[in-house]
């Protein structure tokens, strides 16, 4: 994405030295340098927003913690070591709403 950032802002000193300081002119030249750096820096900011989503998906199926735990206070051994249960199970009087689809 730094070479994003850079052809456009290449482009846009450009375009002001041109308006600003030089006075000859190359005929046709130096506009289809500015739209080629403009288009060039635009393509390459969107492929590197593209790849930060593509990583962030990567990251996600590998499913690496977000958070490394060091330790945990106050939790019960019995209950880390258990795996998870219903409410129904845990509450059998619970009314259960059965699936309308």
């Amino acid at each position: 994405m730094g070479l994003a950032v850079l052809s456009f802002l290449s482009a846009i000193v450009y375009v002001i030295l041109k308006l600003t300081v030089w006075e000859a002119q190359i005929p046709a030249l130096a506009g289809v340098i500015v739209i080629l750096l403009l288009f060039s820096g635009i393509q390459l900011f969107f492929i590197g927003v593209i790849g930060e989503y593509v990583g962030a998906i990567h990251a996600q199926v590998r499913k690496k913690p977000f958070v490394v735990i060091q330790e945990k206070i106050n939790f019960d051994d019995r209950a880390a070591r258990e795996p998870l249960r219903s409410s129904q199970e845990m509450n059998p009087q619970m009314p259960f709403v059965k699936d309308l689809r």
